[in-house]
């Protein structure tokens, strides 16, 4: 038994960890700008660039904002990396996420994300991604949202959420 209640049994040899366990450095909200700045500076990782069918942020296709050095080292994006839509105007939008593998240039990312940084060591990002959005697992996160104006999911509800964690090896074999 997992101790979950809709997530019921799993191999035994599998571990049930809420996902902060699996990320190094915890999550981070991402960079505000206005209209003004966008167009020129660093490729910047938006919430429609999450809703791909593969889960996977094109870097080719991403718009452009001003950033200063420190934004640009506080809002980096960093290959691997994943991000969670926080904020959405649409309920079942909040708690998708998707993963970027490969970066060209120093990239940032917008303030209605939230990235994580997976412990490569433990869960590789492709899986973690395909995990986190899968039917139960995103389900379980967008009933979490809070919805006033728009609906949003506090970091804190992301990074408690359990997940079944099999072994890399096997991870790699279920990818």
């Amino acid at each position: 038994p997992s101790g979950v209640e809709w997530l019921g049994d799993v191999p035994e040899h599998w571990e049930v960890k809420q996902l902060r366990f699996l990320l190094r450095g915890g999550l981070c909200n991402g960079l505000f700008k206005t209209k003004d700045k966008y167009g020129r500076g660093f490729p910047l990782v938006n919430v429609k660039d999450i809703y791909q069918d593969d889960y996977q942020v094109r870097t080719a296709t991403l718009k452009r904002v001003e950033a200063s050095p420190g934004e640009s080292e506080s809002f980096a994006v960093s290959a691997g990396d994943i991000f969670f839509v926080r904020s959405s105007l649409k309920l079942e939008g909040t708690g998708r996420c998707a993963f970027i593998d490969d970066l060209g240039e120093p990239t940032v990312f917008e303030c209605h994300l939230v990235r994580g940084r997976p412990d490569k060591k433990q869960v590789i990002p492709r899986f973690l991604t395909y995990l986190l959005n899968s039917a139960s697992i995103n389900s379980a996160l967008v009933s979490r949202a809070n919805t006033v104006t728009m609906s949003t999911l506090p970091q804190g509800q992301i990074a408690s959420q359990r997940l079944p964690v099999p072994p890399p090896n096997e991870q790699i074999s279920i990818l």
